[in-house]
């Protein structure tokens, strides 16, 4: 048994093209069942059922370049003086 998180199951591991991410994330039921079901078809894997461990992740910057950044999805780098 190896304990994994969804979300680095679905982008690490399964990779998914930017539209099949799109309806899955956001919502942790969906982005269990996606993944459980892929690693199942793709892998013959059963996941089990959460246990309650969450591995969100978080940016943080100063308030400066943040407030230059329209666009909370913007990827780009940016250089910080």
């Amino acid at each position: 048994m190896y304990p994994e998180y969804t979300g680095t199951a679905l982008l690490a591991i399964l990779q998914p093209t930017a539209v099949l991410t799109a309806p899955p994330c956001g919502n942790r039921d969906s982005v269990y069942r996606y993944v459980a079901g892929r690693f199942r078809t793709d892998y013959h894997l059963t996941w089990l059922e959460p246990i309650g461990f969450n591995n969100a992740y978080a940016l943080m910057m100063r308030s400066q370049p943040g407030a230059a950044i329209e666009d909370p999805h913007d990827q780009r780098t940016y250089q910080l003086s």
